[in-house]
């Protein structure tokens, strides 16, 4: 039995030069197409991408609390999925745009493709055993499989409107639904789909959705009302009126409808319906033993837990608020709402968690080693872990409720946690246990950091502090702090005597230990300069003003880089605000957003050629490949552009077919002598630093 959970998020993607280096924005977000569970536990989320960000498969073993990626089909793959249909946890198929059908056998890990019979797109797909099996979609297009996917033929079926949805309640019995707005049709056949006659028309309103609990008796959901069968479509009735309602799935025999405030359900096969559960959720997933969305029940509807889907926290309402990577593969993100992110490969994939015991916004996170890390955020809400981030433990804050901002570690068992009025907690084995000390402030502490066993700083929005002996006592620094809308946002220090200190409005300098400080850049509060660090020779910082956003950098505080080359959000502000950065490795970096919950990357952080104020760099639109669609060869065309530049074609599946580094202006590639496959691919234009330039779909006759 098939359950499913459909909604639509909005996909944001931008790619431009930063430093001469390619951003990309990897939020985990996209166009979630449908979730669909095996059991309780076992579930699976199936999110589309776009030409430049990858389409996914996640899955969650309990219960949608975690999710974990199982399929990255490769950035610009063309793989837009419109359907799914599971057997179980191991084997199911996905029908897609531009007439795919893919199947797997291992849980998603690796899939068959099976040729295109016709280009049109595929919208619905299903399973009347494990052998047979029907697909349908646009210009009345309806495609049979009887050897379990193998090979497909097409079936007459009387239209040429688009098919939206396949359904058969029994191997011989089968109804789709077709159409144009607001116009409706629906189709059955009683012979396993070789003849398709047409049954019903429905002229008043939209039809969202069909089902079918037996070869007479259905439902079909209008855009204001439910109508009932019991004879297989020979009259209707209608039995619920509504002003919206979404169709959620059936469950033990019983259906699930949402309204705008209440879901109802229906024991007899939609004759009757009555009020279940009143909810503001208009979404739901639906398995064999429970119902999540905005409540989950384990009892079939007893009781409730107020929950969120994990992937629904993480694209709609997380803010990012720190980011760290252990090695070059393993990172974390801790965020709003009490979610840890966690990726290990280098942010292809991100894995959330939320033991939804809290609702507190993490602030900072921080690995000693390996394996052990704490993470701290609001209502002195500390935690650990002791197996690389899989589990978090909540450790003791002996009733503190303040909010906490900052961890640094002296050594790898004995660190500091600070936070709002002055909160302060000490650990002296391994962040396991934290002790509430006293730094005689009662301010909010924003970030504390130790350059060694003895030497440490701390700053306030005004102020800066130095210990000299572990942290037992603090002394604030001669520094004084202007105008009255300036403060402190961040620090940090290149060694024991060069530490830098960032504020609203200016950059500082300090040589000697932070004994004295001298200004070395003024923004003339054009900007708000909100973050720094250090890396392969470069002071780098984050800053943003209103909807315009910049990265700024320099190696001698005398010569300065500005490049506003930040992607796009797609609504306001315009561009991401640049927030925290992170390196996983010499060239790969990371870096959150302050608002917008987005993540971006770079696989090209050299920092060779950096560019000045005004100077910019973009390559967009340059290929030009035709015929397409051909039979095979195609000629690429790559206009003005230099030579130097790698051609490559990779098949769905971003498998490599061919490459070839560009020494004149066009080429021509015969298909056949690479392989030869019928279907798409994808043609790509990669320059000098392995950055994607440019990317074209071609499809092999």
């Amino acid at each position: 039995m098939k359950y499913f959970l459909t909604l639509c998020v909005l996909l944001i993607f931008s790619s431009y030069n930063l430093l001469y280096s390619q951003w990309e924005n990897i939020t985990p977000s996209g166009d979630l197409v449908e979730v669909v569970f095996v059991d309780s536990e076992v579930g699976y989320a199936f999110m589309n991408g776009s030409q430049y960000t990858d389409a996914q498969i996640y899955k969650t073993t309990d219960g949608g609390k975690r999710w974990f990626c199982v399929k990255n089909f490769g950035i610009g793959n063309g793989v837009e999925m419109s359907d799914v249909f599971l057997f179980n946890e191991d084997t199911f198929f996905v029908c897609c745009r531009g007439g795919v059908i893919i199947k797997t056998t291992d849980g998603g890990q690796s899939w068959d493709y099976f040729s295109i019979i016709t280009e049109p797109d595929l919208y619905s797909i299903y399973f009347t055993s494990s052998s047979v099996g029907y697909c349908a979609g646009k210009g009345g297009t309806i495609l049979k499989t009887e050897n379990a996917g193998n090979t497909w033929y097409s079936l007459s079926t009387n239209t040429t409107l688009d098919i939206y949805k396949i359904f058969f309640p029994n191997s011989n019995v089968g109804y789709f639904m077709c159409g144009n707005n607001p116009t409706t049709f629906i189709f059955k056949t009683e012979t396993s789909g070789l003849v398709w006659n047409q049954i019903n028309e429905f002229t008043s309103n939209s039809m969202y959705d069909f089902y079918f609990s037996d070869s007479d008796t259905g439902c079909v959901f209008l855009g204001n009302s439910v109508k009932y069968t019991n004879d297989g479509g020979d009259s209707w009735s209608t039995t619920l009126n509504y002003s919206y309602a979404k169709f959620l799935g059936s469950l033990d025999s019983v259906l699930y409808v949402s309204t705008i405030d209440t879901i109802k359900l229906s024991y007899d096969k939609g004759l009757t319906w009555i009020p279940w559960l009143k909810t503001s959720a208009t979404y739901m997933i639906d398995t064999t033993n429970f119902m999540s969305g905005m409540y989950l029940s384990n009892d079939q509807g007893l009781n409730y837990v107020n929950v969120y889907s994990a992937l629904s926290d993480l694209v709609y309402t997380c803010n990012f608020n720190s980011i760290e990577f252990i090695n070059e593969n393993i990172g974390f993100i801790c965020a709003d709402k009490g979610y840890i992110s966690k990726t290990i490969n280098s942010g292809q994939c991100w894995t959330g968690y939320n033991n939804y015991q809290i609702n507190y916004n993490l602030n900072d996170i921080h690995f000693i080693n390996d394996s052990i890390g704490v993470c701290v955020g609001a209502n002195s809400t500390i935690l650990n872990t002791k197996d690389v981030g899989d589990t978090w433990a909540f450790c003791d804050n002996f009733g503190a409720t303040d909010d906490l901002n900052s961890i640094s570690f002296l050594n790898d068992s004995i660190g500091f946690i600070v936070g709002n009025n002055g909160r302060a907690f000490k650990t002296t084995d391994y962040g396991s246990t934290w002790l509430p000390v006293s730094f005689g402030l009662d301010v909010n502490i924003l970030k504390i950091e130790f350059c060694s066993n003895e030497i440490g700083f701390l700053i306030t929005e005004k102020k800066i502090y130095k210990t000299e002996d572990s942290g037992n006592s603090w002394e604030v620094l001669d520094f004084t702090i202007s105008p009255i809308s300036n403060y402190i946002t961040d620090f940090f220090f290149k060694d024991l005597s060069n530490g830098i200190l960032v504020t609203r409005y200016n950059i500082y300098k300090s040589t000697d230990g932070g004994d004295t400080w001298l200004e070395v850049y003024d923004n003339d509060g054009d900007y708000l300069i909100t973050f720094g660090t250090y890396h392969s020779d470069y002071f780098i910082f984050s800053c943003y003003y209103s909807d315009n956003s910049y990265f700024l950098l320099t190696k001698d505080f005398e010569t300065w880089f500005i490049n506003d080359n930040i992607p796009n959000t797609g609504g306001y502000p315009m561009k991401i605000n640049p927030y925290k950065i992170a390196f996983s490795s010499e060239n790969t970096a990371f870096f959150i957003s302050l608002d917008n919950h987005q993540l971006c990357k770079t696989n090209n952080a050299s920092f060779e050629n950096l560019q000045y104020i005004n100077e910019s760099s973009s390559v967009d639109n340059i290929l030009n490949v035709y015929p397409n669609p051909t039979e095979k060869s195609i000629i690429v065309n790559y206009g003005s552009l230099s030579k130097g530049y790698v051609l490559k074609i990779t098949d769905l599946f971003a498998q490599e077919v061919y490459s070839e580094v560009i020494t004149n202006q066009e080429t021509t590639i015969d298909l056949n002598l690479i392989g030869g496959k019928k279907g798409l691919y994808f043609v790509y234009l990669i320059d000098n630093y392995s950055n994607i330039v440019d990317v074209k779909k071609i499809i092999l006759q």
